[in-house]
C-alpha cells in the first residue's frame, strides 16, 4: 500500500514533568534535553517526514501538549485534528499514570462528541530507569485493557530505545486498515520494551509485523541512538 505525502497527527498528552518532551526530541531531533526541564508553554509542533514501509513517504505532525493544559479552555482547540493520541506517564511516578484518567476521558468525551473513534496508544516513559519504578506492568496492562487502549509501548527518551518504534508503528496503525486489523485481532498490542529490560514471558513481540531486512524501528537498521539528527524535522510553539 503506497501513501506517498500521507500525513499522520500524532499528540503526546500526559500530566507534567513526567519525560513528554523529551521523548519527542528524541524522534525528531535524535538528541536529549533531560538535563534542561522547561514545561510545554501550551503547546509545541514537531514533523519529521521519513519513508516507512510499505506505506511509501509519510509526514508525522507530533503535537506536544502541556500537562498543565487539561485544565484549559484552549485544549479542545490543542487536540482537534489529532488522529493518534500517545497517554504517557512516568514508570517511576505512580500518580502520572491515574492523572491519565483525566486525559482519557476528555479524548473520548470529544470523539464520541464528533463520532470518531481514536487510535490510541499507552506509553511508559523513563525505560531506563528501571530500578526506580513503582508503575508494575501489570498496572500498566490493566489500564490498557480498562480503557481499551490496544497499542502499549515502554521508552526511554535518554537512550532512545522503543522510541522510533512507538512513533512508527502508531503511524502503521492509523494508516493501515490490515495492521489495525491484526492488532484488533489480538485482545491488546503487547508492550514494546527497551532491549535491556527482563520481562514476564507474556510479553511477545509487538503484533504488526517488520518488513523483511529491517530492524525493530522500520526505519533505520541501525540502533535509534545511533540515527542522526532528520533534516525533515522541524519546530514551533503556540501558547
Amino acid at each position: 500500500m503506497e501513501l506517498e505525502g500521507k500525513q499522520v497527527r500524532i499528540g503526546v498528552i500526559g500530566a507534567p514533568c513526567i519525560g513528554k518532551s523529551c521523548v519527542v526530541k528524541r524522534f525528531v531531533e535524535n538528541s536529549f534535553h533531560g538535563s534542561q526541564y522547561n514545561p510545554t508553554p501550551g503547546v509545541d509542533f514537531y514533523s519529521r517526514r521519513m519513508s516507512v514501509k510499505p506505506l511509501g513517504t509519510v509526514t508525522l505532525i507530533i503535537i506536544d501538549i502541556a500537562g498543565s493544559a487539561i485544565s484549559s479552555k484552549m485544549l479542545p482547540i490543542y487536540l482537534h485534528g489529532i488522529d493518534v493520541f500517545l497517554f504517557t506517564y512516568d514508570m517511576t511516578n505512580t500518580a502520572s499514570l491515574n492523572e491519565l484518567r483525566k486525559w482519557v476521558t476528555v479524548v473520548y468525551g470529544l470523539a464520541e462528541e464528533k463520532h470518531l473513534e481514536p487510535s490510541v496508544a499507552l506509553v511508559g516513559s523513563k525505560g531506563d530507569l528501571e530500578h526506580l519504578r513503582t508503575v508494575r506492568l501489570d498496572a500498566h496492562t490493566r489500564f490498557a485493557q480498562e480503557f481499551n487502549i490496544q497499542l502499549s509501548f515502554l521508552v526511554s527518551a535518554k537512550s532512545g530505545e522503543s522510541v522510533q518504534t512507538c512513533f512508527t508503528k502508531c503511524a502503521i496503525y492509523h494508516l493501515s486498515p490490515e495492521a489495525k486489523q491484526r492488532v484488533r485481532e489480538h485482545a491488546m498490542l503487547p508492550m514494546a520494551i527497551p532491549k535491556r529490560q527482563s520481562l514476564p514471558a507474556q510479553n511477545h513481540p509487538m503484533a504488526i509485523p517488520q518488513p523483511p531486512g529491517t530492524s525493530a524501528g522500520i526505519l533505520n537498521p541501525t540502533t535509534t541512538s545511533a540515527a542522526m539528527a532528520d533534516p525533515n524535522s522541524t519546530v514551533c510553539s503556540v501558547q
